[in-house]
């Protein structure tokens, strides 16, 4: 369904969200997990319009929607609450980069799930402090990628991001198809990387470390061996750990380099370090700060 609503380019502060949450009329005393849920709804109907959150996050939401929330299950549940939440921050923090509009309009066509991977994509280069771009497929004619990513040697390298359903069975034929359909996205001339989001059932965790099948890896391989024109494919999961008091949402990537390359080549090295050098603002950090700013202007405790 076509939404009515455009997100116009007015950014959205963190301190304009904090004020609007903190002096909203409210019909009773909110709690912390009240003000996270009002602080993701504030910030995804800022971009998408309140009607694509009605649609696609409220409780009247079809079952089938990625972001349809269960509370009757706390699996479920928890999986709901990560997705809005790294939802809205990713939004907070990707506004400003180039072409962020672009994956607001593949939202508001209904490609949740293959915008969100972009959007994570996205997510893991700006914590990486890599400048990069979205592209608008619409308006070029020919094979588009779906990123521009400029490296710091100064060389300018093309993504394209693919996603395989939740839910979805893992297939060697599947995955051969969607890496061949990636690799013909991609620009005829120069480097490319191929971004591959999978489902977390797809993979295993042992002794701390997160490992994908083998015949997953054996299709990677064999696919790379057959072209020049990729660099690598990186392999992307989340994984979300309930907690006693929280619940903790972790992002890991498994880089699988061309084996054509050279042993010297800098693209053997990996190309996301998690070295935490970023300023990433968390939903329930924000609702803190509207807690204690409610608590000043009502002569809380907190005063």
């Amino acid at each position: 369904m076509t939404q009515s609503y455009i997100w116009t380019g007015d950014k959205l502060t963190i301190d304009d969200l904090v004020h609007q949450m903190a002096t909203a009329e409210l019909s009773r005393e909110p709690t912390i997990r009240d003000i996270a849920n009002g602080v993701c709804v504030l910030t995804i109907s800022h971009f998408l319009g309140h009607e694509w959150y009605l649609q696609h996050a409220h409780l009247k939401t079809t079952p089938q929607d990625y972001l349809q929330p269960v509370f009757d299950e706390d699996e479920r549940a928890i999986e709901y609450t990560v997705r809005v939440f790294n939802l809205a921050e990713m939004m907070l923090h990707l506004q400003h980069s180039e072409g962020f509009g672009v994956l607001l309009g593949r939202m508001n066509r209904d490609q949740i799930q293959s915008a969100f991977a972009e959007l994570q994509f996205g997510m893991l280069l700006y914590q990486e402090q890599l400048s990069f771009r979205y592209i608008d497929s619409d308006r070029q004619d020919g094979p588009v990628c779906d990123i521009e990513i400029d490296f710091p040697h100064g060389t300018v390298v093309s993504a394209e991001v693919k996603c395989k359903y939740d839910g979805q069975p893992y297939s060697d034929s599947t995955l051969s198809s969607a890496l061949a359909k990636a690799r013909r996205q991609l620009p005829a001339e120069g480097e490319g990387i191929i971004f591959v989001k999978v489902p977390t059932e797809w993979t295993a965790l042992a002794n701390g470390e997160l490992h994908l099948p083998s015949a997953l890896c054996a299709v990677t391989d064999a696919f790379l061996r057959n072209t020049s024109r990729v660099l690598k494919v990186i392999y992307y999961v989340t994984v979300t750990t309930p907690g006693p008091t929280h619940v903790r949402q972790s992002h890991a990537v498994t880089e699988i380099a061309n084996p054509r390359l050279p042993a010297a080549s800098p693209w053997r090295r990996p190309v996301f370090r998690f070295r935490g050098s970023y300023e990433w603002v968390h939903i329930p950090e924000i609702a803190d700060r509207v807690f204690a700013l409610m608590q000043s202007n009502t002569g809380g405790p907190n005063a």
